[in-house]
């Protein structure tokens, strides 16, 4: 793989990540809890922005599927259907940044010659997945 396919595919997935962020946002009861979500979204937003000045080309990068925007908005919907509690949402959320985790860690693998900063961000994004885990067990 190549830097700008690696990339894109870590922009999507802060993109995923901010969408998640959005949608769960107006379930939000624990003002504590939102605070850490508003942090993530900011970085995600951060991410995504320090990928999107790698692309000469902006309309290159990929936008999030439509049919991808619609089964995380349904999904995060039908699993706050009963319980919006703080607990089930930082489970949903935890479950999300371990698929981003898996994503990052394949993608760095499976990469060949790829710059160190492409490795960088791509390490910065896995590291601030496990973060955001850490910081959403205690919600639990």
């Amino acid at each position: 793989m190549e830097d700008l396919e690696i990339l894109n595919e870590i922009n999507k997935g802060a993109l995923i990540g901010m969408e998640s962020l959005e949608n769960i946002g107006d379930k939000l009861e624990n003002s504590e809890l939102k605070g850490v979500l508003e942090n993530q979204y900011r970085e995600y937003k951060s991410i995504s922005n320090q990928i999107k000045d790698k692309f000469d080309e902006k309309d290159k990068l990929e936008k999030i599927p439509m049919a991808m925007k619609l089964m995380n908005k349904t999904g995060i919907k039908f699993n706050t259907m009963v319980d919006k509690s703080s607990s089930q949402i930082a489970e949903i959320l935890i479950q999300g940044n371990d698929m981003g985790i898996i994503k990052g860690r394949k993608l760095l693998n499976d990469s060949g010659n790829i710059s160190e900063d492409t490795k960088n961000i791509v390490n910065h994004f896995i590291s601030f997945q496990e973060n955001n885990i850490e910081n959403l067990k205690k919600y639990l």
